[in-house]
Parts: C-alpha cells; structure tokens; sequence
C-alpha cells in the first residue's frame, strides 16, 4: 500500500470516528422529550480529557493496524 492510499485511509477512518463522536456528544445533550430547550453538553474538563484519550488510543490502533498491511 503506497503511502498516499495508507494517508487517506487513515484520515478517513479518523474523520469518520471523530465525526460520530462529535454527533453522539450532541445527540446525548438534547432532551429526549422533543422540546427544543437550549441545552449544551454538560461535560465535565475530565469527561474532554478522556475523550480525547480514547481518540489518540484509537488512532494508535489504527497507526499499527496499517503498519502491518
């Protein structure tokens, strides 16, 4: 696999999860019954912290994962 395919392989598979987890933040912070309050996300700094762990772990997996392709 040439370096350009395994690039955007990646930033694909990236954008993709980052993208689902910015929609899932957002789809947990509205009311579940319909109104359409004006609600943020109420994350705590240490909630961001581990999500922005498990991102980087998955990002890991996904470097080591191509590696051996």
């Amino acid at each position: 696999m040439s370096n350009r395919k395994r690039g955007i392989l990646i930033g694909a598979i990236t954008g993709a999860i980052l993208g689902a987890l910015v929609a899932w933040v957002y789809v947990g912070s509205q009311p579940e019954d319909g109104t359409s309050e004006d609600t943020s996300p109420q994350l705590a700094p240490t909630d961001w912290v581990r999500l922005a762990i498990a991102i980087l772990g998955v990002a890991r997996q996904l470097g080591e994962l191509v590696r051996r392709v």
